[in-house]
């Protein structure tokens, strides 16, 4: 999901369409695309994407270091269908570069977030709930902040009315797969609804959506983990945030004081 490019020479080069969305950002170094007829230029800290239904050439000039992120777009239109319903047409980014500075520094961030936890002195893609919420939340951040064919989805008809019966079994299985890779869409496909239509109907019966429900179910859970862990045994914080999910200990530690009103820390010495 993130790659580090490095090269030292100036070289070009032509790449073939890919089925995948796939962006950089040089930390080091300028690039030159030729997409066509438009010429895309790249700096450091700017972030590209590469298109995925073109050949296009590319050189680089000098030394450059850069930071790639990769998705498949299957994962992608997953995503902005448990967003927004489902697609009428298959997915298609339109552009190379982010829409508006706020959006390129928010996807920025998602980025180096997401290489800092998969590259880091202590690697969490072993963790299989964080590395989903990973892959979400840069497919969400690529969706934001890159021009595609979901920017018209505003004008679609709005999502089905879902009944309470159709919320609990949503709320079963969150309760019951919490501790799984589970993804918005395996929780709508569980309830017999589409993504958008569930998303409605958390909000009607619960005030909240069905991402903030199972996050919720997660941090209750890990409060238990917590309870039953010996800390003499090394077990610490960040570990059991990791196995639920949560990717940035300090966010999780304010969730679950502002739950618990309690720090974790002083649960797991208690």
């Amino acid at each position: 999901m993130a790659d580090r490019l490095r090269f030292s020479t100036a070289m070009s080069a032509g790449l073939e369409p890919v089925d995948e969305f796939m962006a950089f950002t040089p930390a080091l170094g300028r690039t030159r695309y030729d997409v066509g007829h438009d010429v895309v230029t790249t700096q450091p800290g700017r972030a590209v994407r590469y298109p995925d239904d073109v050949a296009i050439t590319g050189r680089w000039d000098d030394a450059i270091d850069a930071r790639m992120v990769r998705l498949p777009l299957s994962v992608v239109e997953r995503v902005a269908e448990e967003r927004f319903g489902p697609l009428t047409q298959r997915l298609r980014f339109t552009g190379m570069t982010p829409t508006s500075r706020p959006l390129e520094d928010a996807w920025l961030r998602t980025a180096a977030l997401v290489h800092e936890a998969l590259s880091g002195p202590h690697p969490l893609a072993d963790e299989p709930l964080l590395s989903t919420h990973l892959v979400q939340t840069v497919a969400w951040a690529a969706l934001r902040a890159f021009p595609n064919t979901t920017t018209t989805l505003a004008h679609r008809a709005g999502p089905g009315l879902v009944g309470a019966a159709v919320v609990r079994r949503a709320m079963q299985f969150i309760e019951d797969h919490a501790s799984l890779p589970i993804t918005v869409t395996d929780i709508a496909t569980a309830a017999g609804v589409d993504g958008r239509s569930l998303d409605a109907g958390f909000r009607r019966h619960l005030g909240c959506t069905p991402r903030t429900h199972l996050q919720w179910v997660r941090l209750t859970a890990a409060r238990q983990d917590l309870q039953q862990t010996d800390p003499s045994g090394g077990a610490t914080v960040a570990q059991v945030a990791h196995r639920w999910g949560f990717a940035r200990v300090d966010r999780f530690v304010a969730s679950f004081r502002d739950e618990f009103g309690v720090h974790p820390e002083d649960v797991l010495r208690n």
